[in-house]
């Protein structure tokens, strides 16, 4: 169910923030694009139960990952990684926008304005 995914949970533990994204489908090795996807879900996630419950604590969760992520990924170091992010910061962007206009308070860090 949505309210019990590990996701969804605004105990959630962030896996990242990384400042480089290594290629690899090896997470021990190279866990960066494995953290980036897990947190970009939870992201998204406790948005998505910030807005349908009010419970600000999943607001906090997922602005946490969000500013987290915004100032610390300095470096994508391949074509792969570099789609890899362009499909999971997917998930941040609808974050952002769902905390941005439904009260959450949180303004956004300048990595996610244009």
């Amino acid at each position: 169910m949505f309210r019990d995914d590990k996701f969804t949970l605004s105990s959630y533990t962030m896996l990242g923030p990384d400042a480089l994204l290594n290629a690899s489908s090896d997470a021990t090795t190279h866990p960066g694009t494995w953290h980036l996807l897990n947190d970009c879900k939870a992201a998204y996630q406790n948005a998505l139960a910030w807005t349908i419950t009010g419970d600000k604590d999943h607001a906090t969760k997922a602005a946490e990952i969000l500013n987290g992520w915004a100032s610390t990924l300095k470096t994508v170091d391949n074509v792969e990684n570099s789609l890899r992010v362009a499909i999971d910061t997917a998930f941040m962007l609808n974050a952002a926008e769902l905390l941005v206009y439904t009260g959450s308070g949180w303004k956004g860090s300048a990595a996610f304005r244009t």
